[in-house]
């Protein structure tokens, strides 16, 4: 199993993506206790880490919390949605950051910026995508599948190109977080979401796709927030977490990796060879 641990801001976001999985808490954000929570990360074991949100580029100290995630790690995951991109920082990036996911709901700003409920988001990524050096970082374009952009999905996969990326994760909505209450406006059913699969499959991409079910993902993540709390998926069926307590507890993290995790699936697992 890769030792892989998520850490996610869950202070709060500069969008308000409806279908969003975070569980936001206004929870204090410093550098320090960022640092310190890598660190112990570090400290842990963990080799990877996936740093996102809440969108992390919007701290002031994103710059400098990469160039530590660089020196604690081997691998470094960045997710952001490219608002607060520019030329400065994407040099950052570039020197320190090893995969970067981005979203993209709609093949046209209209049905993106619909699905994302954030006007001229879609032209916001298109304009800082082209600060990213494709030849230092891999580029991981990230979508949600819906009942909103279901019949777009495969025209996403062709708007994408121009981004040139290694890898397109198609994930299928998962009613978590803050995007819980509006399941009814974007939950697939388990056949649409597998015809989907096939239709992707069936294709040539230039690059890698993956298909990520909810049944697939459940059970592989630990996440911790940028204040070091410990959480989970509450694999009980409520469509929620379950927080463990602070990473700074001995016991709390022995209760933690003593809960079973499924290996991470295969085609996510070839991200980070």
């Amino acid at each position: 199993m890769l030792d892989r641990i998520n850490m996610n801001f869950v202070s709060r976001c500069n969008l308000r993506c409806p279908f969003c999985y975070i569980p936001f808490d206004s929870s204090p954000v410093t550098f320090s206790m960022c640092e310190q929570v890598l660190t112990r990360c570090k400290h842990l074991g963990f080799s990877i880490i996936t740093i996102g949100g809440g969108d992390p580029m919007r701290y002031d100290f994103i710059d400098d919390l990469l160039i530590r995630a660089r020196e604690c790690f081997p691998f470094v995951h960045l997710d952001t949605n490219l608002l607060r991109m520019n030329a400065q920082r994407a040099e950052v990036v570039n020197a320190n950051v090893n995969l970067i996911g981005i979203p993209v709901d709609g093949s046209t700003a209209a049905l993106h910026n619909l699905v994302r409920n954030a006007p001229n988001h879609f032209e916001t990524i298109e304009q800082n995508i082209s600060f990213l050096d494709s030849s230092r970082l891999s580029i991981k374009i990230n979508t949600v599948a819906t009942t909103q952009n279901l019949a777009d999905i495969l025209s996403i996969g062709e708007s994408i190109k121009i981004f040139h990326p290694t890898r397109w994760s198609v994930y299928e909505y998962w009613p978590l977080g803050i995007g819980l209450p509006n399941q009814s406006n974007f939950i697939l059913s388990v056949d649409q979401y597998a015809a989907l699969e096939r239709d992707l499959s069936k294709r040539y991409w230039p690059f890698i796709v993956e298909t990520n079910s909810v049944k697939s993902r459940d059970g592989t993540y630990l996440f911790v927030t940028q204040a070091g709390q410990l959480y989970i998926l509450d694999s009980g069926g409520n469509n929620g977490y379950l927080t463990l307590g602070s990473i700074f507890d001995d016991d709390v993290v022995a209760t933690a990796m003593s809960i079973p995790r499924k290996p991470l699936r295969t085609q996510a697992e070839s991200r980070y060879s």
